[in-house]
Parts: C-alpha cells; structure tokens; sequence
C-alpha cells in the first residue's frame, strides 16, 4: 500500500489548515502523494482519519508525564509557529506573482496600443540642430490632472484648455531656450499627470475614464517631445504620483498598481523613432529622479511620499546618502523655490489649477510650470516661472 504516513499528514495537515496542503485542493493532494485514488474517496476518507488522528494524540497525552506533556507542548508550539512563517511565506509569493502579473499585463497593453498608434500617427523627427552654447535647461513638468473638468471663481479647466496650455507652454519653452542658447534640455515628469480617482470628488468631474485619460496624455507628452527634440538634445525623466494610482485607497494600493507606468511605457513606444530623445530609467528607485547637469546634482520625486517642504530634503538626503544640489518636486500645487542647508528645493506649481478639492482645502495657486537654466560655470542661472494662463 502507499505511504500511508503520508497521506495521514496530508489529511490532518488539509483538514488543520497547515501548509502546504491548506491552499491545496484534493485532487493537486493527490497527485502530490502519487497514489491512484479518486480525489473524493481520499476527501471523504480524510475526516475519518483526521478523528483517528486526534483519538490517538489523547490517548497517548493520557498515558504522558507532565514533563512530558510540556515537552511536546513546546514541540507543538515551535511546529505551529513554522508552519505559520510557511504560511506567511505562500501569502507573500502569491501576493508578488499577483503583482507582477498585473504590472506585465498593463505594460503590454501599453505596447499594444502604442504600436496601433505608431501606424496610423507615427512620430518622426530629424536630428536637433547643431547650436553653439554651453547651456542646459530642466524643464518640470507636473500636475496636468487630464481627464479633469472644474469651473469656479478661480478656474477653467478641461482637455481643450490643457491643449491650449500645452501649446502655449511649447512655444515658451522654444522661445526661452533658444534666447539663453540651449543646446540641451532635461525633462523631469514629477507625475499627476492624469486625474485618475483617488478622491471621491474626482469620479463627477473626470470626463474621460483614466485609461482614456492616460492614452491622452501620452500623445500630448510625445508630441511635445516630437517637436522639442527637433530643436535640442532632450533628456526625458519620468515617476509616477499618487493620482495615477490604481486603488482609490492608498492602504489598498500595491507598489506597481499605477497607472503612470502604463505612460511611461506607451511614451516609450510612441517615441521610439526619435533621433534627438532619450528617455532614461530611474537607476534608485522609481519614484526617484537622479541626474546631474553639469556638476549639479538633481533629484526629483512627485512629494507624496516625502512629507512636507521641512522633511523633502532630510529625507532624500538620509535615502541617496549625499547631499543634493537641487530637489524637484510637484504635487504641492503651489510656486516654492527655498534653500535648505546647501540644497536648493524647487516646487513646480499645478498644470491644472484650482479643482474642488484644492477650494475645499484653500489650496489656491497660480498655474504655470518652471523651466531653468544652467550653465557649466555659474550652476544655475535663473528659474522662468512660465505662466500658463488661469489663476
């Protein structure tokens, strides 16, 4: 006959909801004892045995010592407890292979419809034009909320008027780049990008859903990219915020479940062929930016994860373990530039503007984006506030 043993462990261990055999189902039970039964004859079986089991185990405490008694109650105990960390271990496997799935699922679907568009809108452009200067520009871009539909006292706001304002910021952008001789410029996408629905408010005034909302953005992104890299060499750096997420509840939210890497994917596909871009990984960390320009060092994150303007830069700094040149941040939708010690913070106001629960809270900005300018021997020179229209 078969290891009946084994089968005993397997019946008590299913029935006890010990592991591996509790998130075993009968029949992967009994391909796993290699034994030729029906899945449900050994099912029925099993609570027999398992009361045989438990008979046996009392009869045998009864005949026991209490030296012996506590003995095998610290050897039940030390079973018990492993058998939980088994446990614990599955959970945490299955929760990662869950996570990973969806994150590679969402991916491909970025490639797919990024592909679709490649063919019937492809993005070409020709080399940036060779220019004389030693200058470069970062250029912060956060804060969009496409998909987002708000009027008030203090703003208008919807897809048309964010084309508008992409457009209008583009020909700025040309404009103060080619009077400071750049030759080069960064792009930091500190995130926001799309409204998403973390807040419950954000479900009445989005017009579009967020895959929408998504795929919308990334043609106004590339397209500006199109036409920027045509002109100058372009860096383009990119980390997801918190609007782009998947759960409404942040507690409820896995690490991948976000949209913006579905963005920065497609923005990848979509920008394929351009000949004056590159788009670069995140080395540290995805949520954190890190380059230099020139001797500079420059690190950007959307803020949502860092605490306030006092804690941003102690808490990259103790993170990155050196001290940066400058931090870049969004999410606060307000115009701040501040030094701390000897790194400078610089906060890009909102894209958007004011929405409901930016009124419900006071929080009232000018809108607009910023755009720096570096050069190799003065560091930075000065901050264009690019005023975007609105309020």
């Amino acid at each position: 006959m078969e290891n009946f043993d084994k089968v005993i462990e397997a019946c008590v261990g299913k029935l006890e909801g010990d592991e591996p055999y509790a998130s075993m189902g009968w029949q992967e039970i009994v391909e796993w004892l290699n034994i030729d039964w029906h899945y449900d004859s050994l099912r029925r079986m099993a609570y027999g045995i398992h009361r045989y089991h438990k008979h046996l185990q009392e009869q045998n405490i009864s005949n026991m010592s209490s030296d012996e008694i506590e003995q095998l109650n610290e050897k039940i105990l030390e079973l018990k407890k492993e058998r939980v960390k088994l446990s614990d271990l599955n959970s945490m496997l299955n929760k990662k292979i869950r996570e990973q799935s969806r994150y590679e699922n969402m991916l491909e679907c970025a490639r797919d419809i990024a592909r679709d568009f490649n063919q019937v809108k492809p993005l070409l452009s020709n080399p940036p034009v060779i220019r004389s200067g030693n200058r470069e520009g970062l250029l912060l871009l956060s804060d969009w909320h496409i998909g987002l539909e708000c009027e008030n006292h203090w703003n208008k706001y919807n897809l048309e008027i964010a084309k508008e304002r992409v457009s209008f910021l583009k020909q700025r952008i040309i404009d103060i780049c080619l009077h400071n001789d750049v030759t080069k410029l960064n792009i930091c996408c500190c995130g926001d990008m799309i409204s998403g629905i973390i807040h419950n408010n954000l479900r009445l005034e989005n017009r579009e859903n967020v895959v929408e909302q998504s795929i919308i953005v990334v043609e106004m992104i590339s397209e500006l990219l199109s036409s920027l890299s045509t002109l100058f060499k372009v860096d383009f750096y990119y980390v997801v915020g918190n609007h782009e997420r998947i759960s409404q509840n942040k507690n409820d939210s896995l690490d991948k479940e976000n949209f913006g890497y579905f963005i920065l994917e497609m923005i990848k596909y979509r920008c394929a062929n351009l000949s004056g871009l590159t788009i670069h990984k995140n080395n540290i960390d995805d949520e954190i930016i890190t380059f230099n320009i020139f001797d500079n060092k420059i690190v950007a994150t959307h803020g949502n994860n860092f605490g306030n303007l006092n804690t941003y830069i102690p808490k990259l700094t103790s993170m990155l373990g050196y001290v940066p040149d400058y931090v870049c941040v969004g999410h606060l939708h307000q115009h701040v530039e501040n030094t701390y010690g000897k790194t400078e913070l610089i906060v890009n106001p909102s894209f958007s503007g004011v929405d409901s629960y930016a009124k419900n809270y006071g929080l009232v900005g000018k809108v607009g984006q910023k755009l720096m300018i570096f050069s190799e021997e003065y560091g930075k020179e000065c901050t264009y506030n690019i005023d975007i229209g609105g309020n």
